[in-house]
């Protein structure tokens, strides 16, 4: 099933360079952004400023548990 939409907001630019390189793939604009849309849908969603975060939620990755192996290699 397909639909007939509106987009706006879209800039020229990128409309324009989206149309050209869609037509040069033998695609039409409607079957590219669908190929965009399904890609960027599939994608696992990122929770923003937050990454610094998942560090803690693991901490066996922080390495040594005490500062001698860090003293020894900042001070050999």
């Amino acid at each position: 099933m397909t639909m007939n939409i509106t987009i706006r907001d879209l800039d020229d630019a990128t409309y324009r360079k989206a149309k050209s390189k869609a037509a040069l793939e033998n695609k039409t604009i409607g079957q590219a952004v669908t190929e965009a849309l399904k890609e960027w849908i599939s994608k696992p969603r990122q929770k923003k400023g937050m990454a610094f975060l998942d560090v803690l939620d693991h901490p066996e990755d922080w390495g040594p548990s005490d500062s001698s192996q860090v003293d020894e290699d900042i001070y050999r």
